[in-house]
């Protein structure tokens, strides 16, 4: 996912933390929280079973 990247309309992708076997973490602010500054928080990107 690149930075900046906005899910479910909520969260801003801001790097990528680290990946393994399972999917990739991403640091994140919370855009749904009305204070400035957001919040970070950690979002995780499952692989899809093959």
């Amino acid at each position: 996912m690149n930075p900046d990247t906005i899910l479910r309309d909520r969260y801003k992708i801001i790097s990528l933390l680290g990946q393994g076997g399972f999917g990739e973490t991403y640091l994140a602010s919370d855009l749904g929280i009305p204070v400035n500054p957001k919040p970070k928080c950690v979002v995780k990107h499952l692989k899809t079973q093959n």
